[in-house]
């Protein structure tokens, strides 16, 4: 009988620890599932007291730490979060949905290198394959890898029709940055047609709007020229960077022309040549009637936001109908796209100068220039800054001089067919030596401010424009003290 009693406990002890082993597994899922119905139902806080419950019971269960993640996730507490999903993935690496997830986490962490990692991740037969390859797509872009980026996106768009506004008009971003404006153009004109949103579309034509206009800056062949009639309240005796003045007023006729071509050599590099020609005709000074004839030679290399110029740029000037100068100039330069809004231009001129009438100013000057450009939507247009040193030597000692320039002003349409350009300068020129005439080192400071609108009432080619122009010079050398104002109408034309 002893016997059989100790029999009958054992049993009873198996029975009981079986009893409480699948008593502890109902209650562990019990609060896991009502735990997963109050997360779906927005309940959070509800959510994370049954999970925590649950781990108590079970603290190795991965479902129970992935919920928890998903929990912490969704309050914004990134790094319990993350410590969550990290235990669920050691426990069982494989729970569905938990690569995406962890891509959602990284990304809000801004850590767009894991989240793209992890966005790969997750296997093309997931139902979150879709919002992952986006996801891959929108980490790419953080990363500025474009190409990579553009892969997803693309992807992504032509899987899924609510998800495709959004990914076209960040594949418009990536191929405008890659330079790439013709496809750009396509992805935002057909991110504004199928866009859910007012401010998506705004926005996606506000790109295609920009891409029209530079491409229409930047096209192959340009032509401008414009006609028209200036009054000069003191003609220059000589021209360009000469300071000597008549004193007198006189009205001129004049006429200035330029064309560029650009021939694409390969999707990045360009090589073009251009012409300019400048020509005043004063009606009592036509001994000063100016003519100038520029010509260069350049070509461009476009990187996704910077672009590489080199130039060579000859140029001819006469007076009336003798030689006045005959200059040579290489200039290199660089354009940096800081941000869609703001562009940097730096560039160095290096200029060789004959001049035919006072070679005692022959020399070569060495000039470096660096200007600022912030577009402005509320403006229609931009504003913009620089600054610019120049150091000019001679066979003549007292033609040797350095000049510092700062330059702002602003770029604006006032109305739809009106714009309106003012800007102003201010030099400081410092001679190196003293002056052979005068016995005094000579040091000038000019200002100069100017205002021209445009308007174009009948065609966006076709149009007229009024300039003004003051300028006044203040020299320790009072023959070089001077003040001047220019008046000018004019036609124009813009292919």
């Amino acid at each position: 009988m002893a016997g059989e009693r100790t029999w009958a406990w054992v049993l009873i002890c198996i029975w009981a620890a079986g009893m409480a082993a699948v008593a502890e597994g109902r209650t562990t899922a019990g609060y896991y599932d009502l735990a997963v119905f109050s997360f779906q139902a927005g309940d959070y806080a509800g959510a994370e007291q049954l999970l925590k419950k649950a781990l108590l019971v079970t603290p190795d269960d991965a479902y129970v730490h992935y919920y928890l993640g998903k929990t912490c996730l969704k309050q914004k507490r990134l790094d319990e979060a993350e410590g969550f999903f990290r235990t669920a993935r050691r426990l069982s690496p494989g729970i569905p949905g938990l690569a995406y997830d962890m891509g959602v986490l990284y990304q809000k962490k801004a850590d767009y290198s894991r989240a793209a990692a992890e966005f790969e991740a997750v296997p093309a037969e997931e139902p979150s394959h879709v919002p992952a390859l986006y996801g891959a797509g929108i980490s790419y872009f953080m990363l500025e890898q474009y190409q990579k980026a553009l892969d997803s996106l693309v992807r992504s768009a032509a899987l899924s029709p609510s998800i495709k506004p959004d990914a076209l008009f960040y594949a418009g971003i990536c191929h405008y940055r890659l330079s790439e404006m013709d496809q750009a153009l396509a992805m935002f004109d057909e991110a504004a047609a199928t866009a859910r949103t007012e401010s998506m579309r705004t926005e996606a034509r506000r790109w295609a709007a920009d891409i029209r206009a530079r491409q229409e800056r930047e096209k192959p062949l340009r032509l401008y020229a414009r006609a028209g009639y200036l009054y000069d309240d003191n003609v220059q005796l000589a021209p360009l960077d000469s300071d000597t003045f008549t004193g007198k007023g006189d009205q001129a006729a004049v006429l200035y022309f330029s064309g560029q071509y650009a021939h694409p050599v390969s999707g990045k590099l360009d090589i073009g040549a251009g012409y300019s020609h400048y020509q005043t005709f004063y009606q009592d000074f036509d001994n000063y009637d100016l003519t100038g004839s520029i010509g260069e030679i350049f070509t461009r290399y476009h990187l996704s936001r910077v672009t590489l110029g080199l130039s060579y740029v000859p140029a001819y000037y006469w007076v009336d109908a003798d030689s006045y100068l005959m200059q040579h100039q290489i200039r290199p330069e660089i354009r940096w796209r800081v941000t869609d809004a703001d562009e940097a231009v730096l560039s160095y001129g290096y200029s060789r100068n004959h001049y035919f009438t006072d070679q005692r100013r022959d020399g070569h000057a060495n000039e470096i220039n660096l200007n600022l450009f912030h577009g402005v939507k509320l403006l229609d247009g931009f504003l913009y800054c620089g600054s610019g040193y120049e150091d000019n030597t001679a066979s003549y000692p007292d033609e040797y001089f350095t000049e510092m320039t700062g330059r702002a002003g602003v770029s604006a349409g006032v109305f739809e067919k009106i714009r309106v350009n003012v800007g102003g300068e201010i030099n400081g020129k410092n001679y190196d030596h003293r002056d052979s005439v005068y016995r005094v080192t000579r040091e000038d400071s000019r200002y100069a401010v100017s205002a021209l609108v445009s308007w174009n009432p009948l065609a966006d080619w076709l149009g007229v424009a009024a300039e003004y122009t003051y300028s006044r010079n203040d020299s320790n050398i009072s023959d070089y003290d001077y003040e001047r104002n220019t008046t000018a109408m004019y036609i124009t034309a813009d292919f």
